[in-house]
């Protein structure tokens, strides 16, 4: 068998067994992890209030509780729960569907743009197994339904540049994903100008004239969205002083910010290839590789795939849009079928005897760091408050004393409000809201002018360093006049049975 037929058995392997075995895998792992109905967690359990709490009008306005979502995801979420009852499974099914979409979609594309099976394969094992894509396809927020947005523009654009413009789609298109993904706006703008350079480039006055009312439609559409329910949603004091950290300086002139901006920059490699110092290198080579790649022989790709980011960033450093990581889940994908044409053409200029040593490369520093198979065996947990509160409830004695501790109070809210099951997290007015400023101490630890004999404790994102200090600070508090005689531990949360 000679060089050439065992590269075409290999590619035929490659292509028919192995990139369909890794999307089938992916998808099941999306599956499984929403199946394995995690609790809700402090930011899900607050906009699950709000799609449990506002009719179908309040969408359309700001939400409560500082959170922010689209409106048609929002109504989305709303038709779920309605349908299937108020539950995590139903509050993440439409996130899971956008999940297993954006699978597809990025095959799509990726093999559209990626002619190496090796590298597509690679990119497609990314995709599929990243942690945090994972994570966002089974969780209530609107995060995975921006990459799956952000997919379909460029999926339609490349399926568009084959086909004549057709007018209507584009404009529908454009309206709806407007009011179901606030980043669509960066990914519109680089599909728009795909459309004008094509239409130019072939002095097509018509198409030029159609695509510029298409255009315009577009425009139109996102500044209603922007000045009846953006602006009030996003534009307030305590979101814009919780995102400062994420907002990207323009012009660092001093070492914070220089210090800042490069950090920010590092979470798009960190994101697309992985957190080692070798994956870092790998990553931000096979991103500039590919802009430049783009740049020179397919200004279409970069405008679809570096564009949009391009234009995030700007927008980031007028404060506009945050560059924390879980709002440019979108970004770190387009990213990443950027960061595979870089590799690819790097793998195309080098001599045929290192290009193994190059795929090695990547797939043990980079590809090896996407865990999100682990699904299978070791569930996917964020801040399990559930458990907690299952334990208090079957503990929980007529005259005890329910403390929530503030960042638990949301999910507590949700479960004893808001879910199906509701009954089940009922405490009757024994339950104490915490607050920002207050401890449980014998002042605070009264309910109806009552002094009780036992108190739990109850506290979630524990992940939060803050959060852990409160937590320490309040035991000291309590320690002080009661004695604990029962405890709870969950991942990222706490519980513990005080008695006086």
């Amino acid at each position: 068998m000679n060089q050439s037929a065992y590269q075409q058995i290999i590619r035929i392997v490659v292509k028919r067994l192995f990139i369909p075995a890794v999307l089938l895998t992916g998808a099941a792992a999306r599956v499984v992890a929403w199946w394995q109905n995690r609790s809700m967690f402090i930011d899900e359990a607050n906009l699950a209030r709000n799609i449990c709490e506002k009719n179908w009008i309040g969408f359309f306005g700001p939400l409560d509780y500082d959170q922010y979502a689209p409106p048609l995801f929002s109504l989305t979420s709303k038709l779920f729960i309605q349908v299937l009852g108020n539950t995590e499974l139903a509050l993440r099914f439409f996130p899971l569907l956008c999940g297993l979409a954006s699978l597809i979609l990025f095959f799509y594309i990726a093999q559209r743009l990626i002619s190496n099976y090796w590298v597509l394969l690679i990119t497609l094992w990314i995709f599929s197994f990243s942690e945090m894509q994972l994570r966002y396809s089974t969780e209530g927020k609107q995060y995975i339904s921006d990459v799956a947005v952000a997919l379909v523009i460029v999926a339609y654009v490349l399926w568009q540049s084959k086909h004549a413009f057709r007018f209507w789609i584009a404009a529908v298109l454009g309206i709806v994903v407007s009011w179901l993904s606030m980043p669509s706006v960066f990914i519109l703008t680089g599909a728009g100008l795909v459309f004008i350079r094509n239409g130019w480039m072939e002095n097509e006055r018509r198409t030029l004239i159609r695509v510029s009312t298409v255009g315009a439609f577009w425009l139109l559409s996102f500044v209603i969205y922007y000045l009846t329910v953006l602006q009030r949603s996003i534009r307030t004091d305590s979101l814009i002083q919780y995102h400062q950290p994420w907002f990207f300086p323009l012009l660092p002139y001093t070492k914070d910010q220089l210090l800042q901006a490069l950090d920010l920059l590092k979470s798009f490699p960190y994101y697309t290839a992985g957190f080692t110092v070798l994956a870092l290198a790998l990553g931000v080579t096979g991103i500039i590789t590919g802009v430049v790649f783009s740049l020179r022989k397919n200004i279409s790709a970069f405008l679809l795939l570096g564009f949009p980011v391009f234009v995030c960033v700007i927008a980031s450093g007028f404060e506009v849009y945050s560059l924390i990581p879980r709002m440019i889940l979108w970004a770190f994908t387009l990213l990443l079928i950027l960061q595979g044409i870089g590799w690819q053409w790097i793998a195309e200029k080098m001599p045929v005897y290192l290009k193994p040593a190059l795929v090695v490369a990547i797939v043990i520093a980079v590809a090896g760091l996407q865990n999100g198979w682990q699904v299978f065996y070791e569930p996917l947990q964020v801040e399990e408050i559930r458990t907690v509160l299952d334990s208090v409830r079957n503990n929980f004695l007529d005259k005890d004393v329910l403390y929530v501790q503030e960042e638990a109070w949301p999910a507590v809210a949700y479960y004893k409000d808001c879910h199906l099951h509701r009954e089940q997290y009922q405490f009757g007015n024994r339950i104490i809201p915490g607050t920002w400023d207050s401890k449980p101490d014998q002042r605070t630890i009264v309910t109806e002018n009552h002094q009780h004999g036992r108190v739990w404790l109850v506290y979630s994102h524990v992940i939060s360093e803050s959060v852990r200090n409160e937590m320490a600070n309040d035991v000291r508090v309590i320690n002080a006049y009661a004695h604990r005689i029962d405890s709870v531990k969950a991942e990222g949360a706490f519980g513990y049975l005080y008695e006086y």
